[in-house]
């Protein structure tokens, strides 16, 4: 009975509706505010307490590798106040869960900044590689990620005791994303997760704050700095590439894996690559299969 052509343009507004009509949590009797890609915009509130829920997708051309930023808070002044940020990042044509982003800002007794903390966990797929937590002003804080590729999906909550919350909308963000990192302004706090001391990374499950595997290679980074990485390839004479770089050259070994007697020589190391050389006992050049192992410092 109710239909958009029979209503004339503008004959609806939010400044017409009572102010008890439209809510952006999924209360019962009003009108559910939905964002961009059609999900409610739920919410939690009490007094200067804000809990939202972030779920969006993004996506960029026609470029890879670009910084975004996905949550603004604004107005974080006062003593004893605080920020937080719990997401989970998807790439999305993969099954499993990619990223896990996490990150905390508080003040102290005199309004200060107090132990800010970030951390990235990758499932599977490292849908982002780093993240800066960067103060613009006094009282307003950025939460910036960076994506190897051109799409994602963000869901989780977001939440503070002071000020307000401002999500980046979710669809085509082209004119938002940018090719480099938000630049620290003088005074303000500025942490960026590759560069983060131990003391400024959340402890992730088993202390593991990213990881990345798959079924010839991986890589697990722990909170204490050190590196693991693996892998299995076919080489005669030539190298390996870790999965992930180290802070400084690691300590590499390797095995071949064959029905003769086999030797692999490391022949170089690098904070990115190792050199490989397989022979037979006399020192003759033989292609194979080698196992290959490496620990060491990724900060």
């Amino acid at each position: 009975s109710v239909t958009a052509d029979k209503l004339a343009d503008g004959a609806v507004t939010l400044q017409k509706l009572a102010s008890t009509a439209v809510s952006v949590a999924p209360t019962p009797n009003a009108l559910a505010l939905r964002n961009a890609q059609g999900s409610v915009q739920d919410g939690a509130t009490y007094a200067d307490l804000k809990v939202l829920r972030a779920g969006g997708l993004y996506a960029w051309s026609p470029a890879v590798n670009k910084w975004l930023r996905l949550v603004k808070w604004t107005g974080l002044s006062g003593s004893y106040k605080g920020v937080f940020a719990d997401l989970y990042i998807h790439h999305v044509v993969e099954q499993s869960i990619g990223s896990r982003l996490r990150a905390r800002v508080g003040t102290d007794g005199n309004g200060g900044i107090l132990s800010p903390a970030i951390s990235i966990a990758n499932d599977y797929y490292a849908v982002i590689t780093n993240a800066i937590l960067l103060q613009t002003d006094a009282t307003t804080i950025e939460l910036w990620a960076y994506f190897p590729g051109r799409t994602a999906y963000v869901s989780g909550v977001v939440g503070s005791n002071a000020g307000d919350i401002e999500l980046t909308p979710g669809g085509d963000v082209s004119s938002l994303v940018r090719d480099t990192a938000p630049t620290p302004v003088s005074g303000g706090l500025y942490l960026e997760w590759a560069a983060a001391t131990v003391g400024q990374i959340l402890p992730g499950p088993g202390y593991i704050v990213a990881a990345s595997r798959g079924t010839s290679s991986g890589y697990v980074r722990y909170d204490n700095g050190i590196q693991i990485a693996w892998a299995t390839i076919t080489v005669g004479s030539g190298s390996w590439t870790y999965p992930a770089a180290f802070a400084s050259a690691p300590q590499v070994q390797a095995t071949a894996q064959d029905t003769a007697p086999r030797l692999v020589t490391i022949t170089s190391v690098s904070t990115t690559a190792a050199g490989i050389l397989r022979t037979d006992l006399s020192g003759v050049t033989q292609s194979g299969t080698v196992h290959l192992y490496a620990i060491g410092l990724w900060k």
